[in-house]
């Protein structure tokens, strides 16, 4: 008797169990609000055709984000908001993906698009929320941008030339990946730095080399998650071999690279960082993902950049997205999947862990606490690194991780300069969004 009653419970309390389980439609939804890629992949192959025609598109706007085809991705969340216009519940939900839908557009630098998702966005204030403050507050603040918007439409869009379609650049000594750039015919040189959101950032100093054409009234410039002096310019040329782009947005500062870089949200502590004032320009990620695909072959000191084609399954066969400007691929540490940034521009910096990833797996990543070489950091003792199923060759360098959110990484964790270089060569194929590593 004892037994069937435990048979029983044990049935009762599994199927209490199975009937918390979330259908695979909504935890598709949580996966993508979370911006799990690699998991929302998965999970909507396990979705097939059991998933409504508003979830289908809230999944390929997203996807088609993290491909870096954010017009696609703009296409797909316009057509939620217009034919189901409650899919995001709740007003902050709507206000956050209308934000997006605004930042899509601007990235495709459609303000044509831009101007009707801020009627968008003034109706959903008026209609969905009954604070008369808040309303205000924000239909100020829409009004606001929608006049800064206005302000980028008296200016070329970008564009780019290809002259050839492969070229091998030259890369110099630096600190981080270097070449020699011609910005209006004026040669400097200039870190390509995968962890910058902007196309090219530089002083005013170099910016005054380069006569760059200043772009008015365009509000506070925020670097770094602190604010900075500065302003938006235009540069009419911007050559990398024989690679042209042209009318190329350029954030142009007063503050030297290392006093920004050493503030703000990612260093709470100022610390001096020389290193970041070699060359006062920087290329990001927006600018180098328009070069398709690139190549850096450290042995050879030799950049590489190919006009890409794009294969028919990128999608499911991508091992790399893009969230906020930023690329992320896949590690595994000690076994456990880590969703890394890959960031160029890190310096001397090899693998460090997010806090959150660190406290979830800290049972498997051992540590030793007497050496803690940076406050607030411990050193991971003897971790397995691999990528793809290939082993990565820790040397001399350290995995570090982090014990707090005061400097929060997206994510598990950050691959830097030092782990990058450890292969013989990387790749970045932004059109089928493949990271490779050359680690034979």
């Amino acid at each position: 008797m004892i037994k069937k009653l435990l048979t029983v419970c044990t049935l009762l309390l599994s199927l209490g169990l199975q009937a918390q389980e979330p259908h695979p439609q909504d935890r598709l939804g949580n996966l993508l609000s979370w911006d799990d890629f690699f998991g929302a992949r998965e999970q909507r192959n396990i979705c097939g055709n059991n998933i409504h025609e508003s979830m289908d598109w809230y999944y390929k706007s997203k996807m088609h984000a993290y491909m870096g085809r954010t017009d696609s991705a703009a296409v797909y969340l316009e057509k939620i908001f217009l034919t189901y216009p409650d899919f995001f519940s709740g007003t902050d939900w709507k206000v956050i993906n209308v934000n997006t839908l605004l930042n899509y557009w601007g990235g495709v630098q459609n303000y044509e698009k831009m101007m009707q998702a801020f009627d968008l966005a003034e109706d959903i204030c008026r209609k969905y929320s009954t604070d008369t403050a808040w309303v205000q507050r924000n239909l100020r603040l829409a009004a606001q941008l929608r006049k800064q918007t206005l302000v980028w439409t008296a200016y070329p869009k970008l564009c780019v030339d290809w002259t050839s379609d492969q070229m091998t650049v030259k890369l110099l000594d630096g600190y981080v990946p270097t070449v020699a750039v011609e910005y209006n015919g004026t040669e400097l040189p200039t870190w390509l730095d995968t962890g910058a959101q902007c196309a090219v950032i530089m002083t005013s100093e170099q910016a005054d080399k380069c006569v760059t054409k200043t772009i008015p009234d365009q509000g506070s410039i925020v670097v770094n998650g602190a604010p900075a002096e500065g302003h938006y310019a235009l540069i009419d040329s911007v050559r990398i071999g024989d690679l042209v782009f042209r009318n190329v947005t350029a954030l142009v500062v007063k503050n030297k690279f290392s006093e920004l870089m050493s503030s703000g949200l990612m260093n709470k502590k100022p610390t001096p960082q020389p290193y970041m004032d070699e060359t006062g320009i920087i290329i990001g990620l927006p600018l180098l993902q328009r070069m398709g695909c690139v190549r850096f072959d450290w042995a050879n000191k030799r950049l590489h950049i190919e006009k890409a084609l794009q294969t028919k399954n990128y999608m499911e066969t991508a091992n790399m997205f893009i969230l906020n400007n930023i690329p992320y691929t896949r590690l595994h540490v000690n076994s456990i999947p880590c969703v890394c940034m890959i960031d160029t521009g890190s310096g001397d910096g090899f693998l460090e862990l997010s806090s959150p990833f660190f406290r979830t797996h800290e049972s498997k990543l051992l540590t030793d606490k007497s050496l803690q070489p940076l406050e607030g950091k411990r050193i991971v003792l003897n971790p397995s690194v691999t990528f793809e199923g290939k082993s990565i060759d820790i040397g001399a360098s350290s995995v570090l991780a982090r014990l707090n959110d005061d400097a929060p990484i997206l994510h598990d964790g950050m691959m830097g300069y030092s782990l990058l270089k450890s292969a013989s060569q990387i790749t970045f194929d932004f059109v089928n969004m493949r990271f490779e590593m050359c680690l034979d």
